[in-house]
C-alpha cells in the first residue's frame, strides 16, 4: 500500500500514528506448508536423524507442558506428507522465524527514518560517506552518485545515495574497475537490507538473512555489505541496537 493511501485510511479512523507491523509468517495451515517446505529444503542426513547443518549450537531450553504439547502437534502434522521431525526442531525453525520478523521490523524503522533525515550538503554526504570530498564528486559527475535535490550550484543528498557511496568505496578496495560494477550499484534496490558482492562482478542484492546464508552456500568470494549499521550511523545511532562495537557484530551476524 502507497504512503498516501496509509495516511487517507489513519486520517478517516481518526488515528495518531501508523505503525507497520509486516505480515505474519506463523499460524495457519498454508504456514505449515511452508514450514513442511522449509523442512524438507534445509534437513540433511548424515547417518542418523536429518538435521540442518547450520544448527551448531545446542541448548537445553523450558517449555511450558501445553507449549510442548502444541510443537509434538506440529512436528506430527509435519511429518504426515514431509520429513520426519521433532518438536526441538520444530521449536529452533520457529525460533529463527520469530528473530527475523524482529530483525526486519528493525531494518524497516531505520530505513524509513533514515530516508525521513533532512538532506545533506555535499562535504557533509562526502564525509557521513566516509570518502574524500573530490572522490565523492567525481562519482557524481560520473552519474554514479545523483544528488536529491539543487539550489543554484549547491547539491544536497539523501541517506540512499550516502550509502551507495559506501557501497562504491567498499567496491573500490576489492576492484580496479569500478566502472564495469558502478551501474550494477545504481539499480540496486536499497529497499533490500544487504549488498552481495560475488567473486569481485556479480553483484546483488537480498532482504533478509535466511535469504543471505541461502545465496552464500554457492560457491564463490563473497562480500557482503549490511545496510542497517550504515543507516543507524546516518541516524546518529550506535550500529547495532544497544552494540558499539561494529565490526565484531557485523562479523558474527555474517
Amino acid at each position: 500500500m502507497k504512503k498516501e493511501d496509509k495516511s487517507r485510511i489513519a486520517e478517516a479512523l481518526g488515528a495518531s500514528r501508523v505503525v507497520e507491523v509486516g505480515p505474519k509468517t506463523i499460524g495457519g495451515p498454508l504456514d505449515l506448508l511452508a514450514l513442511r517446505e522449509e523442512f524438507n529444503q534445509r534437513l540433511r542426513s548424515s547417518g542418523g536423524r536429518p538435521t540442518d547443518p547450520a544448527w551448531t549450537v545446542t541448548r537445553l531450553v523450558p517449555f511450558k507442558e501445553d507449549n510442548w504439547t502444541r510443537l509434538q502437534d506440529l512436528a506430527s502434522e509435519i511429518g504426515v506428507s514431509g520429513r520426519r521431525v521433532g518438536p526441538a526442531q520444530v521449536a529452533a525453525l520457529l525460533i529463527e522465524s520469530s528473530l527475523e520478523e524482529l530483525e526486519v521490523g528493525q531494518w524497516q524503522e531505520a530505513l524509513e527514518a533514515s530516508r525521513s533525515a533532512p538532506l545533506r550538503s555535499q562535504p557533509q554526504a562526502a564525509e557521513a560517506a566516509q570518502v574524500t570530498y573530490n572522490q565523492f564528486d567525481d562519482w557524481v559527475q560520473r552519474g554514479w552518485i545523483v544528488p536529491a535535490g539543487r539550489r543554484g550550484h549547491e547539491r544536497s543528498y539523501g541517506a540512499d545515495e550516502i550509502v551507495r557511496a559506501r557501497w562504491l568505496h567498499a567496491i573500490c578496495r576489492m576492484t580496479t574497475d569500478i566502472a564495469a560494477m558502478a551501474n550494477a550499484v545504481r539499480n540496486c534496490d536499497l529497499s533490500a537490507r544487504y549488498l552481495v558482492v560475488t567473486d569481485a562482478e556479480n553483484i546483488s542484492t537480498v532482504p533478509t538473512r535466511s535469504h543471505l546464508y541461502r545465496l552464500l552456500e554457492a560457491p564463490g568470494s563473497h562480500l557482503v555489505i549490511d545496510q542497517l549499521p550504515e543507516r543507524r550511523k546516518l541516524l546518529g545511532l550506535p550500529p547495532f541496537p544497544g552494540d558499539s562495537n561494529e565490526e565484531f557484530r557485523v562479523r558474527r551476524a555474517v
